[in-house]
């Protein structure tokens, strides 16, 4: 059981490892996809924000993938503030300010709508899976 707590640090570690060496961003997202699923299955939120983050992050620089970028950001947004990290959320939404700057979108990777204020500063932020 222990070991499978630390299989997405593992993942992310491996994606992080493949951008060195890859620019096929296709095999990075779904590795992602999968650390971020883990970590939130396992209950280690501020892991898969993490993972998020890392994987807009790379994204944002690869042609073909800004969709994918703007739905990792917005959800590293809100997992950090899910966890209660409610500076580095802002951080992340001063970082990226034009991804938040629309009113709303359709999050096609993460299957939910978010709007420009979904990931404020405030606290009680609600986070669907």
């Amino acid at each position: 059981k222990k070991a499978a707590n630390l299989v997405h640090k593992l993942l992310i570690l491996e994606a992080e490892f493949e951008t060195l060496e890859t620019d096929v961003g296709e095999v990075l997202r779904l590795k992602y996809d999968l650390a971020i699923s883990i970590a939130l299955k396992s209950g280690f939120v501020q892991d898969a924000a993490i993972a998020a983050y890392l994987a807009g992050k790379l994204l944002l620089g690869m042609d073909g993938y800004i969709h994918f970028a703007d739905s990792y950001i917005r959800k590293s947004c809100l997992l950090y503030r899910t966890w209660g990290a409610y500076a580095v959320a802002q951080k992340v939404k001063d970082e990226f300010p034009s991804i938040f700057k629309t009113k709303s979108f359709r999050n096609l990777s993460m299957g939910s709508d978010l709007g420009a204020d979904d990931c404020s500063n405030s606290s009680g932020g609600h986070l669907s899976r």
